[in-house]
Order: C-alpha cells, then structure tokens, then sequence
C-alpha cells in the first residue's frame, strides 16, 4: 500500500480450460488452472489481506463409470 493505506491491484484474467476423452466406461481428463502462468494477486473485500495467485497448476484423471 501506499501512505494513504491504498492498495492499487490491476485487473486479471485467468485462461483455465479442460480436455476429456471417453471410451466406453473410461474417461481420461486434463485440467489446466492458469493456462498463460499469469502473475496476481487476489484480495479479501476492504481488509488488507492479499495473497500471490496459484501458478499454472495441471491435473490429470482416469475414471471408470459402472
């Protein structure tokens, strides 16, 4: 924050996508959280609570569905 106690936090967007395929019972599935690795910050309402976003995270799955 500055002397006046305010926070200047730029506007973000953040690219999150997901990808499946199935056959038969099976699915097989990537996530992607933050696609672009964008750098932020996110903050509570008023207080001056602000946390460092997630870095870009991905994920993979196997199901079966019986």
């Amino acid at each position: 924050g500055d002397d006046a106690n305010k926070l200047d936090i730029p506007a973000y967007a953040l690219v999150d996508a997901m990808v499946h395929y199935d056959l038969e019972n099976w699915r097989v599935q990537l996530n992607a959280k933050n696609l672009l690795d964008n750098n932020y910050a996110t903050c509570q309402g008023t207080e001056f609570r602000c946390n460092y976003g997630y870095p870009r995270m991905l994920s993979t799955s196997v199901s079966y569905n019986w």
